[in-house]
């Protein structure tokens, strides 16, 4: 093949038929690159004879008749995507949730110990306060206050 003439025929020769699984891969994948209802662009779409002599007036490019056919025979052979495409900011976000998750955990473990903690200590007090009131009733019922049971503390304490 040497010049427009020769490659213009192969372009024409080429058999570009699809098979019906072939033509619905091909228009699922035109609608991802083109869009639903996006406008027509001279960069991703065939230009029109018009077209073609208003924006390159001194080289005009090769287009053969079967220019489209022949774009759909070459979408044909895009591999189907494998797995799901996972981005480095999605990664980095799943990351950064990971470890607040873990901090939470960290941060209410501690927090419900020291809520235990706080009333334990209050429950150690209202006791310790019942103590000093029984005894005091005790003395004022007539109990010795120099008795050594009257100031020993329970055991805990």
């Amino acid at each position: 093949m040497t010049g427009k003439a020769d490659l213009g025929e192969y372009l024409r020769n080429l058999d570009t038929s699809l098979t019906p699984e072939q033509r619905l891969r091909v228009d699922k994948l035109k609608r991802r690159i083109n869009g639903v209802n996006s406008p027509r662009s001279l960069y991703r779409d065939i230009p029109t004879p018009d077209e073609i002599d208003k924006h390159f007036s001194e080289n005009p490019p090769l287009i053969p008749e079967n220019a489209q056919e022949l774009i759909d025979y070459a979408l044909s052979f895009i591999p189907p995507r494998e797995g799901r495409r996972g981005s480095r900011k999605k990664k980095r976000y799943q990351l950064k949730l990971l470890a607040k998750e873990k901090q939470m955990r960290v941060y209410k473990t501690q927090k419900v110990e020291a809520n235990l903690k706080r009333l334990a200590k209050s429950k150690k007090q209202r006791e310790l306060v019942r103590l000093y009131k029984e005894r005091t009733v005790a003395v004022m019922d007539g109990a010795d206050p120099r008795s050594a049971d009257i100031y020993a503390l329970p055991k805990g304490y």
